[in-house]
């Protein structure tokens, strides 16, 4: 996925993350559980930032 694409201030929930990289909701969750995936709110498991995305792209690849 080319992360230029991803606007970095947008706002996604879970499920439209999960659109976002293309696999299932429960990837996302698993992700934001085992900390794989980090949101800008430490405290909650969403909204996560476009910034969120890109970063878990730029570490983890396609």
């Amino acid at each position: 996925m080319n992360t230029a694409l991803i606007p970095p201030d947008a706002i996604y929930s879970i499920d439209t993350a999960a659109r976002v990289l293309g696999v299932q909701r429960q990837h996302i969750e698993r992700w934001l559980s085992t900390g794989i995936l980090h949101t800008w709110d430490p405290h909650g498991g969403w909204p996560l930032r476009g910034q969120d995305l890109i970063d878990f792209l730029r570490r983890f690849g396609d």
